[in-house]
């Protein structure tokens, strides 16, 4: 079994015991499903899915947005570790590297190069002023041929995706921090909403096509991994959501002792012995 998987497992089978008092078995599935669990005389087929944002190159391609996060972290340490090894790290710097990249191998190359030498140019200064040190769009227009003139007007928003910008900080230790942007993170409350609605509906019908031969009750265990948004925020969607009466349950896992029931048949599981899961025992 995956880990995220087993995790599931464990916080919904310690919801079930801890908080509502039934007693629980489980067994490996069959792939699918994930798992088959027994309550009482009911047999359960089991699925685990994870919901998590996605980050978008213009050119389509998509990214988890913790793989995303994860990727744009190993760049910052990449470019730390390789300071340290010249001596060049003397003070602060902050680097806000704006995704995604389409073409990530490319851009990571000549990043890492031009905030070294940044680093060098600057080791004996207090402060220096952000700078953008990397822009995909102004590497498109040098090749198309336009003069520096309009480059520089094009991409001078270090908001664009597919930047990075570096500035040093005054009055700190010896460090490189790492912000990260990416399109779709700086959304308006209905764009969130919107998109938490899209992941769930689209998790929901996946995992329905994938267990139609499965004879048991279903219950769907949704992992939440949306860094920037609540789990919460999926409550919203249950009015308009398709195919909810395929399953059995369907159970967001937010994270330790964290979750709550979208949907279920089974009312006794919605009336908590103690409370302990987000101290709220509402559905």
């Amino acid at each position: 079994m995956r880990v995220e998987e087993e995790f599931c497992r464990k916080c919904f089978d310690g919801y079930l015991k801890d908080r509502v008092g039934v007693q629980t078995t489980w067994r490996p599935g069959t792939d699918p499903p994930d798992y088959f669990l027994r309550v009482g005389s009911g047999t359960f087929a089991v699925e685990v899915t994870q919901l998590f944002g996605e980050v978008r190159t213009d050119e389509g391609a998509r990214m988890g947005d913790q793989q995303y996060e994860a990727s744009m972290m190993t760049v910052c340490e990449q470019i730390r570790e390789a300071a340290i090894a010249e001596g060049t790290l003397r003070g602060l710097y902050l680097i806000h590297l704006v995704g995604p990249f389409g073409d990530f191998r490319r851009a990571r190359r000549l990043i890492i190069e031009r905030a070294l030498e940044c680093i060098r140019v600057t080791q004996g200064t207090t402060t220096g002023p952000g700078r953008v040190v990397f822009a995909e769009m102004a590497e498109r227009m040098k090749e198309l041929g336009f003069g520096p003139d309009m480059i520089v007007e094009a991409v001078g928003d270090r908001w664009i995706p597919g930047s990075c910008t570096i500035a040093k900080l005054a009055g700190s230790p010896d460090a490189i921090h790492c912000v990260t942007s990416a399109r779709g993170r700086f959304m308006y409350e209905g764009q969130v909403s919107a998109e938490a609605c899209r992941m769930l509906q689209e998790a929901v019908c996946e995992k329905q096509r994938k267990l139609a031969k499965i004879p048991e009750a279903k219950i769907l265990l949704l992992l939440h991994q949306w860094p920037m948004q609540r789990a919460w925020i999926y409550r919203g969607c249950v009015k308009a959501l398709r195919l909810l009466d395929r399953f059995h349950s369907i159970f967001v896992v937010e994270g330790d002792d964290e979750g709550y029931f979208l949907h279920t048949e089974e009312a006794g599981w919605c009336t908590p012995r103690a409370g302990r899961l987000n101290g709220n025992s509402e559905v």
